[in-house]
């Protein structure tokens, strides 16, 4: 068996199944999520990315299977990520156990949180408790009508900086009970978004030094001879 990924452009929906190999796992990132879980709430906003692009869904799916395959230590992820028109960028298995029904939930809840702007948490939770607003309440048999598939937690939506509006869907699904899933997605985003910001800031560092530099050889041509013999002329 091979590892397969999907790293699709936004004109194409992936639609065949792709499977990862299982390798082995360790523990360092274990309590780091279940940490993150306990001082996050459901109820703090979305972690908004610098920006978000085909390679940043590849960067990001790769992140969330290697956190998967190196702490959870459990077989049957599927790992989903697309654009705001449901177009497939990047999709990934943990093993090869998967079936079906991890494609009826997984397009169950990304059209729920695209169609809504809502984590599919919050949407579960105010279906099953009919605590949400008449519009969606109404729309609960449409919620439930896919295959008969229940509604899970696990898909959280995508924003950059500068836009009120979602750029794509995060999901995660797993055969059986998928327990964690919104919280395993909302910590690799919260990841990716701080690796983001680092990349942003050394990048702005090394602009400012360049500006900076340029800025001193325009006010000092002389600087421009190589070596120490510019120190001469200064004198």
């Amino acid at each position: 068996m091979r590892t397969n990924f999907v790293k699709c452009s936004n004109l194409f929906q992936c639609k065949s199944r792709r499977t990862c190999i299982l390798t082995k796992m360790s523990r360092k990132e274990g309590s780091k999520i279940l940490e993150f879980s306990e001082t996050n709430t459901y109820n703090l906003g979305p972690d908004v990315l610098v920006k978000f692009d085909v390679d940043d869904a590849f960067n990001l799916g790769m992140m969330a299977r290697s956190l998967i395959l190196e702490e959870i230590r459990e077989a049957g992820y599927v790992i989903e990520i697309c654009s705001a028109a449901e177009h497939c960028l990047f999709r990934c298995c943990t093993s090869s156990d998967t079936t079906m029904s991890n494609d009826w939930r997984l397009e169950l809840k990304r059209q729920a949180a695209l169609k809504y702007k809502k984590t599919s948490w919050e949407l579960q939770r105010g279906v099953g408790n009919y605590t949400i607003n008449d519009p969606i309440k109404n729309t609960r048999p449409y919620l439930l009508e896919n295959k008969h598939t229940p509604l899970t937690e696990g898909a959280v939506l995508i924003f950059v900086k500068g836009a009120l509006f979602p750029v794509g869907c995060f999901a995660i699904d797993k055969e059986g009970f998928p327990s964690r899933s919104d919280h395993i997605a909302k910590y690799c985003l919260y990841r990716y978004s701080q690796e983001q910001l680092q990349k942003q800031e050394q990048k702005l560092e090394l602009e400012i030094s360049k500006r900076v530099e340029e800025k001193l050889k325009l006010d000092n041509p002389v600087q421009k001879i190589d070596g120490e013999a510019w120190k001469l002329f200064k004198e």
